[in-house]
């Protein structure tokens, strides 16, 4: 009885582990029309750590825009990816930008990390790599399916009193 129980726990994480493939499958195909657009000049640009529990800390390149109550930034995995990209040097304060922002990103502590594009004239500054978020995806995805059907074979469901 608990092996089944087991077993079907382990079925609802695989479930869980597919759905979140999908999604960062999802965000790394989003077209560029479907980001939202907002034009701003920047105020203020900063490098912030941020710790969040027990995963450590991340990075982000945070800016302050004139006309949002919030900041937007981009969000980094890794200390020296942070310190390797040169988007600091390429955004300059008091200028306008036009910032395209993925919508599935969250509002947290007064930060959206959601940026994907960063334009000036027509010209992009900067450009999120999506490869990590879409072969990421697909290998999470296609090993949780797998997984699932593995597993879900080899439950046999016996009916009291049989």
């Amino acid at each position: 009885m608990f092996n089944k129980l087991l077993k079907i726990l382990a079925l609802c994480v695989l479930i869980a582990g597919f759905l979140a493939g999908l999604f960062s499958i999802y965000r790394a195909l989003i077209p560029k029309q479907h980001l939202h657009k907002t034009e701003g000049i920047v105020l203020s640009k900063t490098m912030t750590v941020l710790h969040r529990g027990r995963g450590g800390p991340n990075y982000f390149l945070v800016f302050e825009l004139a006309n949002l109550s919030y900041k937007i930034a981009i969000s980094y995995p890794s200390k020296k990816q942070a310190l390797d990209d040169f988007t600091i040097n390429k955004i300059t304060n008091g200028e306008t930008y036009l910032f395209l922002i993925d919508p599935t990103y969250p509002i947290t502590n007064n930060i959206n990390p959601g940026i994907d594009i960063i334009e000036k004239d027509g010209k992009e500054l900067y450009k999120r790599p999506q490869s990590l978020n879409l072969y990421g995806g697909i290998f999470i995805a296609l090993l949780s399916l797998v997984t699932f059907i593995f597993i879900a074979r080899n439950i046999k469901f016996v009916r009291p009193g049989c």
